[in-house]
């Protein structure tokens, strides 16, 4: 069953990188959002219908680039829901967007989310319920990364649902606080939603980034494990594995500030005595 996961995850990814605008994928500028939405698998057909992610910079924004216009009115917001939602589905969703422009929200990730459920032709109470609860959830990661920008919101959210803790976005924050999460993030979420148990993938993502860990080296990691799962490895000996060959190109000591974890500093931390739970 776990080879079959890894194959479709496999076949999935690359449909999702032939989706990716070549001329984005070629600006530096977008390269970590380029890479966080190939990783969560957000497609171009959602991102078409809602507002794209495609402009955000490698280096974090100030706060007031990233947030929505101020004093929008409710028949504005309704304005600019998806088209294929009905009118009282809109109307129920106003108040959500209200809520999330008052606290600086990327009404965009919100728009995404209702695209989905028109795509999927989800009811309207699945659609308001889905947007509702994950409004709450951008909020969470938001608190957890502030500033952050709609990207790593985005991918801040994914590792939230998927049983990721707060105190972990504030870990990763801690080892790029001048730089985008986006990536990392959407990686944890996506090793999690592999069957990696949500504090084993935090533990090796953050030291990794302890460890300086390049952005399209993280970005591959997912892809790397699911290969290895597929050729027959154990889930998380792939991981180990694949963890302690990035590991192993890195320098010997830490880069940025453990943030409260032990440094870890062979790639024996990672893969202790060969044994997994």
């Amino acid at each position: 069953m776990i080879g079959r996961a890894a194959a479709s995850y496999s076949g999935a990814a690359r449909g999702i990188v032939r989706r990716v605008d070549a001329a984005a994928t070629a600006d530096a500028r977008d390269a970590g959002v380029t890479l966080a939405l190939a990783v969560l698998g957000v497609s171009a057909t959602i991102a078409a219908v809602a507002t794209p992610l495609s402009a955000q910079q490698s280096t974090r924004p100030a706060a007031s680039m990233i947030s929505p216009a101020q004093g929008a009115s409710p028949a504005a917001i309704a304005a600019s829901l998806p088209a294929g939602l009905d009118d009282a589905t809109r109307t129920a969703l106003v108040p959500v967007f209200q809520h999330a422009q008052a606290q600086g929200l990327p009404l965009s990730l919100l728009r995404i989310k209702a695209a989905e459920g028109v795509l999927h032709s989800a009811s309207s109470a699945r659609i308001v319920a889905v947007v509702t609860t994950y409004e709450a959830r951008m909020l969470k990661a938001n608190a957890a990364l502030a500033p952050a920008e709609p990207a790593e919101i985005q991918s801040g959210v994914e590792a939230l649902s998927r049983g990721v803790s707060s105190d972990v976005l504030r870990d990763i924050r801690r080892r790029r606080p001048n730089t985008t999460v986006a990536v990392p993030l959407a990686v944890l979420a996506q090793l999690v939603s592999q069957g990696v148990p949500a504090d084993r993938a935090s533990n090796i993502v953050l030291r990794l980034l302890e460890y300086g860990v390049s952005t399209r080296q993280l970005a591959a990691l997912p892809q790397a494990v699911a290969d290895e799962v597929a050729s027959g490895e154990p889930l998380l000996v792939a991981l180990d594995s694949r963890a302690a060959n990035v590991l192993s190109t890195l320098g010997p000591r830490p880069v940025t500030p453990p943030g409260g974890g032990a440094a870890m500093p062979t790639a024996a931390a990672i893969r202790p005595n060969n044994t997994h739970p």
